[in-house]
Formats: structure tokens, sequence, C-alpha cells
């Protein structure tokens, strides 16, 4: 399944606060599994899942905000559990 060694970097990441395609670059060259946390924004205040454009993506495929914003992070290639 997954190539890499038994190493991960966990870092934010949902459309509010993307991680720099250098770092991205790094960690595949390394074999250093990046894996995603607060896919859905942080714990207080959550500006990203009341977003407006998030509700009618939402809104119109029949999911949650919160289904939007995992399925967005499975396709940047992130990985999600280890």
């Amino acid at each position: 399944m997954f190539n890499y060694l038994d190493a991960k970097l966990k870092v934010e990441f949902h459309p509010h606060f993307l991680q720099p395609q250098e770092l991205i670059d790094v960690c595949n060259q390394n074999k250093i599994a990046l894996q995603a946390y607060a896919s859905l924004g942080s714990t207080s205040s959550n500006p990203l899942i009341a977003d407006s454009t998030l509700a009618q993506i939402a809104k119109v495929h029949s999911v949650s905000p919160a289904q939007v914003l995992l399925r967005w992070a499975l396709q940047e290639n992130f990985c999600k559990f280890m």
C-alpha cells in the first residue's frame, strides 16, 4: 500500500491552511508519510466548517461540510490514518 519508512510528519492541513510544496517534496523524496491533522479546522470557533463556499459544495452533493473537507484532503494525497 504505502512504500514509506516508519516515519511520518503530522501537519495542519485544510483549505485555509496549506503546506508548502517544498515540504511535501522533501517528505516524498525521503519516504516520510505526511499525515494531516485538523482537516476540519480548529476546535475553538471554527470558521472553516462555517465557510459559505464549503456549505454550498456540501449542499450540492448532499453531504456534510466535514465530508467535503475530508474528501478534499484525501484527494490531495495526504495520509489520514496510520
